[in-house]
């Protein structure tokens, strides 16, 4: 199931997080449930620079993986 965060939450999130502008599009495309390789496939990249921008996100929001991401941006983009 995927959750849908608004616009401006996602970019609220990024900012908060320092996230560079391809690692906001990998983070919208993770947000609506997307895999690595059809992230891939949307942004024309591999699933390795795909698996690499998650990690550069995952360290900059300080989480260990997709689901803890996704718990804090949707808790962040309820309240």
């Amino acid at each position: 199931p995927t959750m849908s965060t608004n616009h401006a939450s996602l970019q609220s999130f990024a900012a908060d997080n320092s996230l560079s502008g391809r690692e906001v599009e990998v983070l919208r495309l993770v947000a609506e449930g997307k895999s690595d390789k059809e992230i891939g496939c949307a942004l024309s990249v591999s699933i390795k620079t795909v698996a690499n921008h998650n990690r550069s996100i995952y360290a900059k929001c300080r989480v260990n993986g997709r689901n803890e991401l996704l718990a804090k941006l949707f808790s962040l983009s309820g309240s």
